[in-house]
């Protein structure tokens, strides 16, 4: 009992952690919110994502600046080898459509084999976590901040 004494922090943050681990599953988003989503148990906050077809998190700059939008289709975008277009889900923010992809930035997605889907940020981490789940392929482009 004295040994649960000295080290009730340390059990504290166990029991934190064990919280966090199991409330955050791998390959799929956890906690959700505004500023704040944890994909794969890591957390990304201030910085908008791009998650690829096989699950690698890219991190991207402000997604609201077409420049960083072309930085990220020019360096980050691969074209899909698969033998139909995967599901490319834009977020486009949590309370108001931040981010406004174009036609012409539609077309180009088109053109590396993806079918661009676009949804709030809430409703496109649904449809992600749902086709993860069901064992399906697919992208995200997520507007986070």
């Amino acid at each position: 009992m004295d040994w649960l004494q000295k080290h009730k922090l340390l059990i504290v943050l166990g029991i934190a952690a064990g919280i966090y681990w199991f409330n955050n599953p791998a390959g799929r988003f956890g906690i959700v919110r505004e500023d704040l989503v944890v994909y794969n148990r890591i957390p990304v906050a201030f910085l908008d994502c791009y998650i690829d077809p096989d699950g690698k998190l890219t991190l991207v700059s402000d997604l609201s600046e077409p420049v960083n939008v072309n930085y990220w289709f020019d360096n980050h975008f691969k074209f899909n080898k698969e033998n139909s277009p995967v599901p490319l889900i834009i977020g486009t923010g949590f309370k108001t459509e931040q981010f406004k992809p174009g036609q012409k930035f539609l077309n180009r997605c088109r053109q590396y084999r993806f079918e661009p889907k676009i949804l709030s940020s809430r409703g496109a981490i649904a449809l992600f976590n749902e086709l993860r789940l069901q064992g399906k392929k697919c992208a995200l482009l997520l507007k986070i901040h």
